[in-house]
């Protein structure tokens, strides 16, 4: 398990999933001011997350799950670049990133999703 200082970590005490909320997103770093590329691709915050797979990697190894925010609404205007969102590819990055599952909520343009 994983501890800090010999006290008991929040694994110790029944947590078993740690998940990444908003923040993770490339605001502004994508096509006219989104976070997806203009192929529409998910841009990440390398800066905050240098590396997402390692992350995933480093939590597995210590019994951890990985879940990732699937619809963030951080960047207002991606609503405006993507309307209907890029589901798929968002999709395709968390499963390559090495994330267990996701969170969806009514926020961002994934929305009323189809695969």
């Amino acid at each position: 398990t994983a501890r800090r200082g010999g006290r008991p970590s929040l694994r110790d005490v029944g947590y078993d999933h740690l998940g990444v909320d908003m923040g993770w997103e490339g605001c502004g770093r994508g096509l006219n001011g989104s976070f997806h590329s203009a192929d529409g691709w998910p841009i990440v915050d390398s800066d905050k997350f240098p590396n997402l797979t390692a992350m995933n990697e480093e939590l597995h190894g210590m019994g951890l799950k990985t879940g990732f925010y699937f619809n963030p609404c951080w960047c207002s205007v991606e609503w405006k670049v993507w309307p209907t969102g890029n589901t798929a590819k968002d999709a395709a990055t968390v499963l390559d990133l090495g994330f267990d599952g996701v969170k969806i909520d009514g926020c961002g343009p994934a929305n009323n999703m189809t695969l």
